[in-house]
C-alpha cells in the first residue's frame, strides 16, 4: 500500500485506542493484529529481498505505534491485556531469516539464462536458414561463437552455487555472523575474476559475477 495509506491506518488505530471505548479499542487491536499477520506472511514467503525489507519496515512501524499506545497513561489497557499479549508474542526466530529471498533471486536469474540461451539458439537457426551472403555468414559465425562462450546449464550451476553460499550466510546464527561473513569472503576469493578457468563459459561466469 502507498505510504499515505499506511500512515492513515496507523493514525486511525491510535485514535481508536485513545477513544476509551473498550469495543473500539478491541477492534483497533484486531485490525493491527491482522496487519501484522499479513506482513509476517510477506516476511516468511518466497518473495524478493525488497519485499522482506518492506515487511520489516511495516512491522517495525506497527510495533512503534503499539508501544506508544501502551506507554500512554491516558489509555486503560486492563481489559485489553489478552488481546495485546497475542499481538506482542514474538515471532519464531526462523521467521526473520531472509535466505528465501536469495532463492527467489536465483529463480529469476535462471529464467534470464534460459531466455538468453533460447535467443542465441533462435539466432543461430535463423543464420543457418539464411542465404549465404558474406554479412549473413559472418553474423552466423558470431552467433556460434557466442553460443560457445555461454553455457546455460553451467551458468545456472555457478549461480546456484553462489546463491547457496549467500543463503547459508544469511540464514546462519546471528552470533556467528562475523565468521559466516569471513567464510563467504574466503569462498569468493577462491573464484578470481580472471583466471584460466574463464576459458570455459566466460560470458556466463562474468554475468554471474556481476
Amino acid at each position: 500500500p502507498p505510504k499515505e495509506v499506511r500512515t492513515l491506518f496507523l493514525a486511525d488505530f491510535a485514535l481508536r485506542m485513545k477513544s476509551r471505548q473498550l469495543a473500539r479499542q478491541k477492534e483497533a487491536l484486531a485490525d493491527l493484529a491482522g496487519d501484522i499477520r499479513i506482513w509476517r506472511a510477506v516476511l516468511i514467503g518466497d518473495g524478493s529481498l525488497i519485499s522482506k525489507m518492506i515487511a520489516i519496515a511495516n512491522l517495525h512501524g506497527n510495533a512503534l505505534v503499539l508501544a506508544d499506545m501502551l506507554a500512554d497513561k491516558a489509555i486503560d489497557i486492563t481489559g485489553l491485556l489478552p488481546d495485546i499479549e497475542r499481538i506482542v508474542t514474538p515471532f519464531a526466530e526462523s521467521d526473520w531469516k531472509i535466505g528465501k529471498s536469495f532463492a527467489n533471486e536465483f529463480r529469476l536469474t535462471a529464467g534470464l539464462w534460459q531466455q538468453l540461451e533460447a535467443d542465441v539458439a533462435i539466432s543461430a537457426a535463423e543464420g543457418d536458414q539464411a542465404d549465404a551472403e558474406p554479412s549473413v555468414e559472418w553474423q552466423r559465425i558470431q552467433t556460434r561463437i557466442n553460443f560457445h562462450f555461454f553455457q546455460q546449464h553451467a551458468t545456472e550451476n555457478r549461480s546456484a552455487e553462489t546463491m547457496a553460499q549467500i543463503i547459508q550466510m544469511a540464514d546462519g546464527d546471528p552470533k556467528n555472523v562475523i565468521s559466516a561473513r569471513d567464510a563467504h569472503s574466503g569462498w569468493v576469493h577462491k573464484h578470481p575474476d580472471f583466471a584460466l578457468h574463464y576459458v570455459y563459459n566466460p560470458i556466463g561466469k562474468i554475468l554471474v559475477d556481476i
